[in-house]
């Protein structure tokens, strides 16, 4: 999955006037991940809600699920990003 590639702030990331292109497996899965359903016009149905279900304190079991489906419609396995996740929460946790 190549594609123009977007900055800390989600604006397009420009190099030496150029867009930067590349790998935008892990920038579709922040997306989908911080997203609501609702929030993309062109897919609807796109979005994790997650906000949402950690304040209604849902299982950990329906949250993987949900983050799996969501993950799914935009062409991520969860599989494929699972050791980046946890490098990057571990990371922010210290």
């Amino acid at each position: 999955m190549t594609g123009i590639l977007m900055d800390a702030d989600n604006d397009l990331k420009i190099e030496r006037h150029t867009l930067k292109v590349g790998s935008r497996k892990m920038q579709d899965a922040y997306m989908v991940l911080s997203a609501n359903q609702g929030d993309f016009k062109e897919d609807p149905l796109a979005g994790a809600n997650l906000i949402r279900m950690i304040r209604r304190c849902e299982s950990r079991e329906k949250i993987r699920k949900t983050v799996e489906i969501s993950l799914e419609r935009v062409g991520v396995k969860f599989d494929d990003i699972k050791t980046q996740v946890d490098i990057l929460i571990n990371k922010n946790s210290l």
